[in-house]
């Protein structure tokens, strides 16, 4: 996350993160991953980044099931007011 902000900084580039939430649960990942709290550290880490413009969730099918809760997790933590779409 530090070299994608300085490379965004002072540019018209538009950062938004790619967040790995099919990689929650599955046993073949990292024990981190085991935990429903990891992707929610992914977006507390990005805070520190100005040029963080938001997030991208890979895939679709796992926001929707949500195997380990984690994307519950991160709505709860980040998600206080409903998303300003962008334009």
């Amino acid at each position: 996350m530090p070299w994608w902000s300085e490379v965004a900084r002072g540019s018209r580039t538009k950062l938004y993160v790619g967040e790995a939430l099919y990689k929650a649960g599955d046993p073949a990942q990292p024990a981190a991953w085991q935990e429903p709290a990891e992707l929610s550290r992914h977006l507390t880490l990005t805070k520190e980044h100005a040029e963080v413009c938001g997030h991208v969730y890979f895939a679709a099918k796992d926001v929707a099931t949500d195997r380990i809760g984690a994307m519950a997790r991160v709505v709860a933590d980040h998600y206080a007011q409903p998303a300003i779409p962008p334009r």
